[in-house]
């Protein structure tokens, strides 16, 4: 039996991951069913002797908690599935048709797009034949100053962003996932800068709340490399259509700021850019992550329809030495709804301080946080935080808010830590 904490925050279409020996599975196929017989599809990653499961927690309620077993599931078939063509990887959901990773050499990068809302209008730029920034793609990762190299922008000696390769294609009920392997050059195709690492994660989660995770790795596998001191760089960067921008249906908003005037270059955990789709309010919000480069970001957006987090133009250069690499994650919320109404504030709760899950054996308490390197780091047990007498479960339960609120005042996101068993 297992026990999930929602914490200080509304749960809603939240991902939720822990990670149990492999041989606790009750079956290949799984799935979790909640106290009072509901059930939702459950995805499992086996490796070694461990196996990270993960479900989508439809509502959960702030500082409650809900208990829950992993069950035999006759239902293997995939709700979201990565289909690989030949320069492209489609997406789906429940055999609809989402959007894609386009990798073709006719282009310099590749991008990803166009993103659509629940009703299906259009809500990121894919033009290719606008003047006005054309190396603005929908969704793309790049940098406009590789050891002096423009990766971002296109102009006649612009640099490439190479596909190597499309790796670890995961379809399950719960999620979809694949890696790409690039090569960054110059523009002629030959002299390298370094290669890239990029796993994306499509989550299966309602059209109205589409959540899909990034985690970027570049390394330095040719020379040093500088990421130079520009605007032009994210590494990732998303480009509003045309109707959603500033002036016309369009606002974009920070917990501090609004608007280019109020938010570029100024700092924030989140961004998140919204209007209407003929008349369907709609958006979507950037979550830097807890764990990245000098969090929070600086943010590089625009009236004209443009969004990236970018912590080179003020933070100044990075350095990857030789044989080694940084990595930056992200997580992506296609919405529909403005900022308050789709609740985004919460939402980004959701990603930087996940639901907590608990392996729950009686009087004992395990808690199982999710697998994930990029939230591995974590400071000292607070001093007057006692871990060797916890109270009774029922004090344990009502205190739950105010052990995550003095977690976040210490600025942690992820604490795994064991009550013992009570004394005999």
């Amino acid at each position: 039996m297992y026990q999930v904490f929602a914490g200080n925050y509304d749960r809603v279409s939240c991902p939720v991951a822990f990670e149990i020996p492999a041989s606790q599975l009750p079956a290949k196929n799984v799935a979790v069913r909640f106290e009072g017989g509901s059930t939702v599809p459950a995805g499992v990653e086996v490796t070694g002797d461990k196996a990270r499961v993960t479900f989508v927690m439809d509502d959960l309620l702030k500082e409650e908690s809900v208990r829950f077993e992993l069950i035999p599931s006759e239902n293997c078939c995939c709700g979201m599935e990565a289909r690989l063509l030949d320069d492209k990887v489609e997406i789906y959901d429940d055999g609809d048709y989402v959007t894609k990773y386009y990798f073709g050499k006719d282009l310099f990068k590749p991008y990803m797009g166009p993103f659509f809302e629940k009703y299906g209008k259009q809500t990121t730029r894919l033009n290719f034949t606008i003047k006005e920034h054309p190396h603005h793609r929908s969704v793309w990762i790049s940098h406009g100053s590789v050891n002096g190299v423009d990766n971002w922008n296109e102009p006649a000696d612009c640099g490439l962003i190479l596909n190597q390769g499309i790796l670890d294609i995961v379809n399950t009920p719960v999620y979809c996932q694949f890696t790409s392997k690039n090569l960054w050059t110059k523009h002629d195709g030959v002299e390298k800068l370094c290669d890239e690492t990029t796993t994306i994660r499509f989550y299966n989660t309602p059209a109205s709340m589409r959540l899909v995770d990034v985690k970027i790795t570049l390394t330095a596998s040719y020379g040093d490399v500088v990421l130079g001191e520009t605007k032009e760089a994210g590494p990732i960067a998303v480009r509003m259509n045309d109707e959603l921008v500033v002036g016309k249906t369009g606002r974009f908003e920070t917990p501090f700021g609004v608007n280019e005037d109020e938010i570029w270059m100024n700092r924030a955990p989140w961004c998140d850019y919204t209007g209407k789709a003929e008349g369907h309010a709609c958006g979507i919000a950037i979550f830097d992550n807890t764990q990245n480069d000098s969090y929070p970001t600086y943010w590089h957006s625009r009236n004209y329809g443009l969004m990236a987090p970018n912590n080179f133009f003020k933070g100044g250069a990075r350095t990857i030495k030789e044989g080694e690499s940084m990595t930056w994650n992200f997580r992506l919320a296609f919405h529909n709804g403005d900022t308050k109404t789709a609740k985004i504030a919460d939402r980004f709760g959701d990603y930087a301080f996940m639901p907590l899950v608990a392996n729950r054996d009686e009087d004992d308490l395990e808690v199982l946080w999710p697998a994930d390197p990029a939230r591995a780091k974590l400071p000292p047990v607070p001093a007057d935080m006692d871990t060797t007498n916890w109270p009774p479960m029922p004090k344990w339960q009502k205190d739950v808010p105010e052990f995550f609120k003095a977690l976040r005042e210490l600025g942690v996101t992820d604490y795994p830590f064991r009550r013992p068993a009570p004394k005999k």
